[in-house]
């Protein structure tokens, strides 16, 4: 047990005070007026603590995932997350299923990073890693789980072992009660697509603290150009990091929710959008800063603010604020006034920091022509920072509302929609416009003729959406400017690979960033139908013919509806799924694929349809068996006055065939500690006919009545699976928009990187 303290909780407090060690020998390296022996000292002791920390870190998330993979229930996190019945791939991404293990992870990547930046580049950086260190130390706090005296604790023990299973200790060795089983991962979150998400998101994050910190050291060094250099490929990869995680996470949302949609405003998915919506204008207004040197003070506030917006996402997901209102929200471990320290400190460093030193620092102007290169990259800098105001407003609701009522709510989906979509067509706009833009020649008459033939296809599409039923002005212009977007950066794409292939990143990710608008666009022509399949029979549903035909064993308690689709000449099978799991009912949809439209099948409810049983409320007939059935009122009968509590009730049911009516009044009867008894009643005309009342449910008014002696009418039950099917046209249109937006990315950085070289030798 020694062995499991000291690569356990005792490691990670060395990982803390390791940071701390290394933090203070860096920051006594920024001083001025050191002798180089001096400097070289601190950033030497700075360097071996950073060791001790990476190494540390490294000790812990081994040790970790070493009990994960061994299935040590003892552990309340390995107990909390992990099963023995998992599968190595879902085994392993236990490791940052909660809330401690997510924060090694976390951390664990940033100070991958930080040694990048640190042996990076001959020249030193000690006010970067004074910054980097702050954010390690504030992390690692999280996990050391240590009781205050005044009962406040700081941060939570990964390492904690479940309450009550230690059986004796001494010193060296401690006893433990063997736990079986473990709780097991969340269902929604055994998907491939959802192990990987989280981890992409980290990097993302993690990535974001680097210009955050070269931003804040270029303040506290009065250096405000020469930063951006070294912070740009930082800037790029998070940026592109966070944006596959996002991704990633939609089209997890589209396969396994089973709701038809990739993306629902889930306040969690929009707390990662935001830092993505700030850094990419910060991609945009740095290129401005390296052509002139403006927007010096803009850079490093949003450098700042990206940074802080994923703390402050942190914070929304991991307080509980948001628990009530996301499907994978964290629940609260007791350190949201610890995250809120950390925003609030973060805060203070990348925008009160820039604050006071506002008016010291060198302001160069941009160019004043609407016609330029600066203004369109201005523009969509300014409009992603709105579209970013915008949701995290909205993300904010629950905490807005919590000063006002005992009772927060969030905004609803139709908020986003409806605001954000004037902002997309302002980005789209400027997406159309600004790949005309030339260094040189920017006059209006050059830029009408450049932009005609991509505008003459946007008015065609979006004419022919009208003519086929679009009636939505505000969607029409959408349409309009998303084509129009589209078509000119496909031509600047075009023009980009012929004369300089390598620059073609960025042209690459608004052609893909185009796609997904008319990709959004395609969600407004999705159509739904909810359908009733019998078991082996043949429903017709968007030109196709389902027939249910049984369930199969899928995995472990997994069991997957098999439907039979005929489309034309072709017969394909679709293997929806839905069971309980954790007292919740999954239901994980099956998606055909097409290349022009998506067929979607989820599941909503396997009913036991019994064909001689029918459920009436009063005055609302229905028919069985070819007879009309009607409830008309009840009467009451006490058969012994001797016993007050037992009491027959009597439907009046009127029952017509052949425009002859007959009443009759089936009796249930109930006392108290014995089952219903169930007298049915036969019907004059034809006595070999009866109806029984079988159920009475008094809050939904209504009775089950069943039936015996019709001819033809079986009585044998039969299986109705009950689902929504949708089409979804062109939402593969989305997808491919959202290859081409990564690869872009990669592509930039890819770029960034060499421009970095020279950079990397001090020169």
């Amino acid at each position: 047990m020694l062995f499991e303290f000291l690569t356990g909780k005792f490691v990670t407090i060395v990982a803390f005070l390791s940071s701390l060690f290394s933090m203070v020998a860096f920051l006594k390296a920024t001083k001025n007026g050191l002798k180089p022996n001096q400097e070289a000292g601190f950033l030497s002791h700075g360097k071996k603590g950073y060791y001790v920390m990476l190494a540390a870190i490294s000790i812990c998330g081994a040790h970790l995932l070493y009990l994960i993979l061994t299935h040590q229930f003892e552990y309340s996190y390995v107990r909390s997350y992990s099963s023995s019945d998992l599968n190595v791939f879902y085994l392993i991404s236990t490791f940052y299923a909660g809330q401690e293990g997510s924060f090694l992870l976390w951390i664990f990547l940033a100070a991958v990073f930080g040694f990048f930046v640190m042996n990076g580049s001959k020249k030193p950086h000690p006010h970067v890693m004074v910054i980097i260190l702050l954010s390690e130390a504030f992390m690692l706090s999280m996990l050391l789980g240590i009781k205050l005296p005044s009962g406040l604790s700081i941060g939570s023990d990964l390492f904690a072992l479940v309450p009550g299973v230690i059986e004796s200790s001494d010193l060296l060795s401690i006893s433990l009660k063997r736990i079986p089983e473990g709780n097991g991962l969340n269902p929604l979150l055994q998907n491939p697509w959802m192990v990987m998400h989280p981890p992409v998101l980290f990097v993302g994050f993690a990535a974001l603290l680097i210009p955050f910190s070269y931003a804040v050291a270029a303040v506290w060094k009065k250096d405000y150009d020469h930063w951006i250099h070294e912070a740009m490929p930082w800037t790029v990869f998070s940026t592109a990091m966070l944006g596959l995680g996002i991704i990633m996470g939609g089209y997890w949302s589209y396969k396994v929710l089973g709701w038809g949609g990739y993306w629902g405003w889930d306040p969690v998915e929009n707390s990662s959008l935001v830092p993505w919506l700030i850094a990419t204008a910060l991609i945009h207004t740095i290129i401005i800063q390296k052509k002139n040197g403006a927007l010096k003070r803009t850079n490093i506030a949003l450098a700042g603010l990206a940074y802080v917006a994923v703390l402050y996402s942190t914070f929304l997901t991991r307080s509980g604020i948001l628990a009530d209102f996301s499907v994978h929200s964290f629940a609260d471990l007791g350190m949201s006034r610890q995250l809120l320290a950390f925003v609030l400190t973060f805060l203070g460093l990348g925008v009160g920091y820039l604050l006071l030193r506002f008016k010291s620092i060198p302001v160069v102007p941009t160019s004043n022509a609407i016609l330029s290169r600066e203004f369109f990259l201005i523009a969509g800098a300014v409009v992603l920072l709105l579209i970013g105001l915008v949701i995290a407003a909205g993300t904010s609701a629950p905490i807005i509302n919590r000063l006002f009522t005992s009772k927060p709510d969030p905004v609803l989906p139709e908020f986003y929609n409806r605001v954000t979509l004037p902002l997309a067509i302002l980005m789209a706009v400027f997406l159309s416009v600004g790949p005309f833009i030339s260094v040189k020649d920017n006059s209006l008459q050059n830029l009408l003729k450049a932009i005609i033939p991509a505008l003459l296809i946007g008015i065609i599409f979006s004419g022919a959406l009208v003519i086929f039923g679009l009636q939505s002005i505000p969607l029409t212009l959408f349409a309009l400017t998303a084509m129009t977007s589209l078509v000119a950066n496909i031509q600047k794409f075009i023009r980009i690979v012929r004369v300089q292939p390598q620059q073609a990143g960025g042209s690459l990710a608004h052609v893909g960033l185009g796609l997904m608008l008319l990709g959004f666009m395609a969600g407004h022509y999705d159509r739904t139908e909810h359908l009733e399949l019998k078991k082996n029979t043949e429903v017709n549903s968007f030109g196709k013919k389902l027939t249910y035909t049984g369930m199969e064993k899928y995995e472990r308690e997994k069991d997957a509806f098999i439907i039979q689709i005929v489309d034309g000449d072709e017969t394909i099978t679709a293997k929806p799924m839905m069971h309980q799991s954790r007292d919740m009912t999954l239901q994980i949809p099956d998606v055909l694929h097409a290349i022009t439209r998506d067929f979607y099948i989820s599941p909503v409810n396997l009913m036991i349809d019994t064909p001689n049983e029918i459920i009436l409320q009063k005055n609302k007939p229905d028919s069985i068996g070819g007879y009309t059935i009607k409830l008309t009122g009840f009467n009451f009968n006490i058969p012994d006055s001797t016993n007050k509590k037992r009491i027959q009730i009597k439907p009046i049911l009127e029952i017509e065939m052949n425009e002859i009516t007959n009443t009759i009044e089936p009796t249930f009867e109930i006392a108290p500690g014995k089952k219903p008894k169930i007298i049915p009643a036969a019907l004059p005309s034809d006595s070999s006919i009866t109806f029984a009342i079988t159920d009475i449910n008094i809050q939904d008014k209504n009775i089950l009545v069943k039936t015996q002696g019709i001819k033809g009418l079986s009585t044998k039950p039969t299986e109705v699976l009950l689902i929504e099917a949708s089409i979804k046209p062109y939402i593969n249109v989305l997808w491919v928009g959202t290859y081409l937006l990564t690869f872009g990315f990669m592509l930039s950085i890819y770029r960034r990187w060499k421009e970095l070289g020279p950079q990397k030798n001090g020169n």
